[in-house]
């Protein structure tokens, strides 16, 4: 379980406790109760920070809000230690989120602070969080400098119980540092044993912190992390069942699913594929829990591993698919980290041209007159305070612009995944209730096939060999039917496999009429199979002199299947409107026009109001209630066709209809 984008000692940074729902619950009750009798002063800043920690994994929106509001009030009192702590935990809510960019300059405005007001403590915390930060963005050497620096600082103090979260930390920055290498990995994990080795020593001597079994849960499952990487698991094992006695009696799930993970990669190295893949599929469901979305590549990259070996190569794909974002996701906060920095460098390069211009025009003005010095020196000191006001103001909008564009792209993922995997929950929807039909028929006369050959074996035995004749002609003509709908169901099956293929971007000679047939009856099924008071009339008229044309039939599938969707949704509203006077119909139809080939879908809905109808096919634009819709498909739809050289276009008529017509 090897990987440097999945820190696990992140738990260990504010020498955390995870307590029991009831626990923490009571305790931000008393700390509100504090803070509406407080005053502004340095104990409501502290009631405030004290308030956010309990936020900090649960509800991270509530951590920032707290944590802005105690910075606020120490930048207003003067208070120095609580405005290096408070950035300190926006630095570490942000690293939770995953906005790492925000992080790195949240955790040197801690620094900036703790190193102003003399603050060992606040310092060395904040080195440590920037440790974090740049090994989640793979900045391994810089991260374990930042561990050294808190280290000198909690010796300084003789703080043992931050100094073993920080040995820890380091053996698991080495532990990455000798996954990354090609020669030295046996020295490295050597060395990050000797540190969480170490570490565990002082915590288990000290017994002091909140709740000191959390810190030895996640100290347990990196060492034996370790010696799996040594290939010493049994060793491994032994830690692990040790690491999960604690986890169990702390309720901490995090710890339980990275040891879950750890024994899974064991037992797929040991060659016990069956136990490894009832683990990591366990481990996916407490991922789900504990993060809400895919968080750790190793385990869908095992997941992957595991299904190859099983020449399931379907589900190996798609888990390798997981794994891959997750690495982009990884690099993309440290291509952002890079161009953040490189655009701070050179606003700080052209500062320092500046200066320097600014001393050689000082030169200049000794040589002259004392009224040109005077007159120029006005000149320059207007426009070196314009000039700063102007960095300022840059340098502000700058991580403005960074701050929105990675919640946009963050946003735009998130809803294209959202309308990729609605629109293949209608499709798979539709094929179960296409192959339950062929299924049920091979069942049945299966079952009366057993019963006739029972029959037949008794005549036989009777002497009645006619009557046993008669019998088998029955037998043979249930297993032509069954034959028959056996192939009905493979073609199915086959169809299935087609559309779940990644598209290659070729044409391909495509029947467009059984395209727009299939679709139409997918999409009805699948519509049917999540709500079963749903109903519409579907109408087709096919030309088929069209015969086959060149496309990327996957892709206009899509289109074909978003549409009829969309059309069956307006119906089906305006159904729930007007009650069982009004028949919902839609129609599909194909015809061929001066060599074009057209494809209508019409609905007899509500239409599309003329308000809106010049943004329907603008991305993230929809007239569905929030959740119902992203506002990515007609937008991809459209994209689709003219990638094809064609055309989407709509006519509608409020409260009569509408008609969207593809014309390639």
């Amino acid at each position: 379980m090897r990987s440097f984008i999945a820190i696990t000692g992140t738990v260990f940074l504010f020498l955390a406790g995870t307590t029991v729902r009831s626990q923490i619950r009571h305790r931000v009750d008393s700390l509100n109760e504090v803070i509406a009798r407080s005053k502004p002063d340095t104990n409501r800043v502290n009631t405030l920070l004290e308030l956010e920690f309990e936020y900090q994994y649960a509800h991270p929106d509530s951590t920032l809000m707290y944590a802005n509001e105690a910075l606020q009030l120490s930048k207003k009192i003067g208070y120095v230690k609580g405005e290096s702590r408070s950035w300190r935990s926006q630095a570490f809510c942000e690293n939770e989120r995953n906005n790492l960019v925000l992080a790195i300059q949240y955790g040197q405005n801690a620094l900036e602070a703790g190193i102003r007001g003399k603050l060992t403590q606040e310092t060395a915390s904040a080195y440590e969080l920037l440790g974090f930060v740049n090994a989640s963005l793979g900045y391994l050497q810089e991260a374990i400098g930042y561990f050294k620096e808190a280290e000198k600082g909690y010796k300084k103090i003789n703080n043992q119980e931050a100094l073993s979260v920080c040995y820890v930390n380091m053996g698991y920055m080495y532990s990455n540092a000798a996954f990354l290498s090609s020669n030295e990995k046996d020295s490295l994990y050597q060395l990050a044993l000797n540190y969480e080795l170490k570490g565990l020593a002082i915590r288990r001597e000290i017994r002091r912190t909140t709740n000191p079994k959390l810190t030895i849960v996640t100290t347990l499952t990196n060492i034996a992390d370790d010696y799996e990487a040594l290939n010493q698991d049994s060793t491994a094992l032994a830690i692990i069942a040790e690491a999960e006695v604690y986890a169990k009696e702390n309720g901490n799930l995090r710890g339980l699913f990275n040891q879950k993970v750890l024994k899974a990669e064991i037992a797929f190295k040991r060659g016990n594929l069956a136990e490894s893949e009832t683990l990591a599929t366990e481990a996916i469901t407490d991922e789900k829990i504990i993060y809400g979305k895919p968080d750790n590549e190793d385990l869908y990259l095992l997941l992957s591993n595991i299904y190859v070996q099983k020449k399931d190569y379907q589900k190996a794909y798609e888990y390798r698919l997981i794994q891959q974002q997750l690495m982009n996701s990884r690099l993309y906060n440290a291509e952002a980290l890079k161009a953040s920095q490189a655009l701070r460098k050179k606003l700080e390069d052209e500062k320092v041209a500046n200066e320097k211009h600014i001393q050689q025009l000082y030169l200049f003005m000794i040589g002259g007159g004392l009224v040109v010095v005077l007159f120029i020196l006005g000149l320059v000191y207007r426009n070196n305070i314009r000039q700063k006001r102007n960095y300022r103001k840059l340098a502000i909008q700058s991580r403005q612009i960074q701050s929105t564009l990675e919640s946009l792209r963050a946003t735009q993922a998130q809803l294209v995944q959202s309308e990729k995997m609605a629109s293949l929950g209608d499709l798979t929807a539709g094929i179960a209730h296409e192959i339950q039909n062929p299924l049920n028929f091979v069942n049945n006369f299966s079952d009366v096939n057993k019963e006739l050959l029972s029959e037949m074996n008794t005549e036989i035995e009777k002497g009645n060999y006619d009557e046993a004749k008669a019998i088998a002609k029955d037998v043979t003509n249930n297993e032509e039917k069954i034959n028959h709908h056996g192939k009905r169901a493979d073609a199915i099956v086959k169809g299935m496999l087609q559309h779940s293929r990644t598209s290659n971007g070729q044409k391909e000679a495509t029947d467009i009429n059984a395209l727009c047939d299939e679709y139409l009856r997918l999409a009805y099924h699948g519509l049917r199979a999540k709500d079963k008071s749903f109903n519409a009339t579907t109408k087709t008229d096919f030309d088929n002199s069209i015969g086959k044309i060149n496309i990327v039939s996957q892709d206009i599938g899509r289109v074909i299947l978003n549409l009829i969707n969309n059309a069956f949704y307006a119906v089906d509203e305006k159904k729930k409107q007007i009650g069982d006077s009004y028949e919902p119909t839609v129609s599909v139809n194909t015809k061929k026009i001066n060599g074009k080939v057209e494809i209508s879908v019409k609905d007899n809905g509500n239409g599309i109001p003329k308000k809106v109808l010049d943004k329907i096919f603008q991305p993230f634009f929809t007239t569905k209630p929030t959740g119902q819709g992203t506002g990515l498909g007609l937008s991809l739809s459209y994209d689709i066709v003219k990638a094809h050289g064609g055309e989407l276009k709509v006519e509608t008529k409020e409260g009569e209809g509408s008609e969207f017509i593809i014309t390639l």
